[in-house]
C-alpha cells in the first residue's frame, strides 16, 4: 500500500485526507501489440475520414467491435491543446468514430480532455468546437478539472510510485486515445504516448518534479500503464489509440505553433508505441531516439522498431516524408544533459527558450503555467531565467500567442557573429570608400 497526497482538483487546493492505493500487479496486456494499420486518407470530408476509420476498425477487428456496445461507456480522449486548428485532433475524425461507435450500439460515447486548467481546457472545448461535436454525440463534453480524479498505483512504474487519472477514464469501460501527428519543441515529437499526459492530475508539477527528459518520458509510460490498470478485476482495459495524421503539424514551434503538414493517413493500434513508432517513421525520424516509445516498449515487451511491426493496411514506406523537426539535442537539455555531456558540446546544443517581444502581449499566460517559476514580469517585459528553465516547453504550449521560441545556443552564438561580422565589412567598405573620395 502506498500514502500519497491527493490529487488537485484544478491545479490548487488539495483534498483534506491522504490517499492509500494499492499496488496493482496485474500482467498489462493488450490486443495484437504487434499489429499497426496504416489507412491512406486524402483530407478531412467526412464521407473520406468515415470509411478511413471504417477500414482502419476492420483491419485491427477489435474485440470490443465484436460485442455489444449496448451498456458501455467508451471515452474518446481528444488532443485538446489550445484554441489552433493544428494543434487539436480534427473534429470531423472525432465525430465520425463516435458515430461508427453510436451505429454499433453504443449510447453512451464521452469526449473529453484537459491541458493547463479547468478555465483553459473549457475555452479550447468550446473553442475549438470539442464541445459541440460531444453534445451531438449525445453527452456534455468531459473537462477532466471538472471530476474526480483516481489513484493508480502498478508494479510496472517507473518514475514515480502513483498515477491520477480521471475518474471519467477509470470508470469508462473502453478508452479510444485520438492524439494528433505532431513535433514537439521540448520533446521533438508528441503522439500516442504523449497525448496521455492530458490524464495527469499534476501537470506543471510533473514538468517541474521530472526535470530529467529521460524521467519524464518514463512518467508518460506510467501514466498508460495506469489507463490500463484502472479497470476492475483481473483484466486491463481496453485501450485503442487512433492517430490523426490528415494534416499534422511539423517544424520547431509544435506542439501549439508549428505548420501544417499533410501526411495523409490515421494510424491505429493498440499499442501507442506501434502508433507512434509508424508516426514518427513516417515523419523521417528515428524512433529509436525517442525514450517515450522506447521504454514503454521494453516495459511492456511490444515491439518498437517498424521492422517488428505487422503493418497492416496501406504501404507505408511511400508515405515517408521529410518533415522538419526539432533537433534531437532538445532531448539532451535541462538535467539529462547535463549529465550525459559536457564542455562546450553541451552548451553549445542546449536549446532555450527565448521571448519573441513582438508577438507576446503580456498576459502572463506563460509566467502562470512555468512548473518552474523561470518566468517573470519585469516593466513591461516578460523575462526569463536561464539558470531556472528545465526546457519543458509548457510556456510554449499556453502561450495564446506564439510569443515563445525555442532556440539553440550555438545558432544564436553564430547568428550574433554573423550579424557583428556584417556591421563591421559594413564600416570597412565605408571607410575605404571615403579614403578613395578626393579630397577637396
Amino acid at each position: 500500500m502506498i500514502e500519497a497526497d491527493p490529487p488537485v482538483t484544478d491545479g490548487g487546493a488539495k483534498q483534506e485526507q491522504a490517499v492509500t492505493i494499492p499496488v496493482d500487479d496485474r500482467p498489462i496486456r493488450i490486443e495484437k501489440p504487434e499489429t499497426v494499420a496504416v489507412v491512406k486518407v486524402e483530407d478531412y470530408t467526412p464521407a473520406a475520414v468515415k470509411q478511413g476509420l471504417q477500414r482502419l476498425l476492420e483491419l485491427l477487428d477489435p474485440t470490443f467491435m465484436k460485442q455489444s456496445l449496448e451498456g458501455k461507456t467508451v471515452f474518446l480522449k481528444v488532443n485538446g491543446l489550445t484554441v489552433k486548428p493544428l494543434a487539436c485532433t480534427n473534429n470531423i475524425v472525432v465525430e465520425e468514430l463516435g458515430k461508427l461507435l453510436r451505429d454499433n450500439g453504443c449510447k453512451k460515447v464521452l469526449v473529453g480532455d484537459s491541458n493547463f486548467n479547468k478555465a483553459l481546457t473549457s475555452i479550447t472545448l468550446k473553442g475549438m468546437g470539442i464541445a459541440a461535436v460531444a453534445e451531438r454525440l449525445g453527452n456534455p463534453v468531459v473537462n477532466f478539472f471538472e471530476h474526480g480524479w483516481t489513484p493508480v498505483s502498478h508494479v510496472s512504474f517507473l518514475a514515480d510510485s502513483f498515477v491520477s487519472i480521471p475518474e471519467p477514464v477509470a470508470k469508462a469501460d473502453i478508452v479510444i486515445n485520438l492524439p494528433k501527428m505532431k513535433t514537439h519543441a521540448g520533446y521533438v515529437f508528441t503522439g500516442a504516448i504523449k497525448n496521455f499526459f492530458g490524464l495527469n492530475a499534476h501537470k506543471n508539477r510533473m514538468h517541474a518534479i521530472h526535470k530529467n527528459k529521460v524521467d519524464f518520458q518514463q512518467m508518460l509510460g506510467d501514466i498508460h500503464q495506469a489507463a490500463l490498470a484502472s479497470a476492475p478485476g483481473s483484466e486491463t482495459k481496453p485501450v485503442l489509440h487512433v492517430m490523426d495524421g490528415i494534416v499534422g503539424m511539423e517544424g520547431k514551434k509544435g506542439p501549439a505553433g508549428g505548420t501544417a503538414r499533410a501526411f495523409k493517413v490515421l494510424i491505429g493500434s493498440f499499442s501507442p508505441v506501434a502508433v507512434d513508432t509508424v508516426a514518427y517513421t513516417l515523419m523521417g525520424g528515428d524512433p529509436a531516439d525517442l525514450e517515450a516509445i522506447q521504454s514503454l516498449g521494453k516495459r511492456n515487451g511490444w515491439p518498437s522498431t517498424i521492422d517488428q511491426l505487422r503493418v497492416v493496411g496501406d504501404d507505408w514506406k511511400p508515405l515517408v516524408q521529410r518533415a522538419s523537426l526539432p533537433p534531437l539535442s532538445t532531448l539532451r537539455s535541462g538535467e539529462q544533459g547535463e549529465a550525459s555531456a559536457g564542455g562546450f558540446m553541451m552548451w553549445a546544443t542546449q536549446v532555450v527558450i527565448r521571448v519573441n517581444r513582438r508577438r507576446c502581449k503580456g498576459c502572463l499566460t506563460c509566467v502562470k503555467h512555468c512548473p518552474a517559476q523561470a518566468l517573470s514580469k519585469k516593466g513591461n517585459k516578460i523575462v526569463l531565467d536561464s539558470s531556472k528553465c528545465i526546457s519543458c516547453f509548457a510556456c510554449g504550449e499556453s502561450c495564446p500567442n506564439d510569443a515563445l521560441v525555442p532556440r539553440i545556443r550555438l545558432t544564436e552564438l553564430l547568428e550574433r557573429i554573423l550579424f557583428v561580422s556584417l556591421i563591421v565589412a559594413a564600416i570597412v567598405i565605408v571607410i575605404v570608400l571615403l579614403a578613395t573620395l578626393p579630397y577637396t
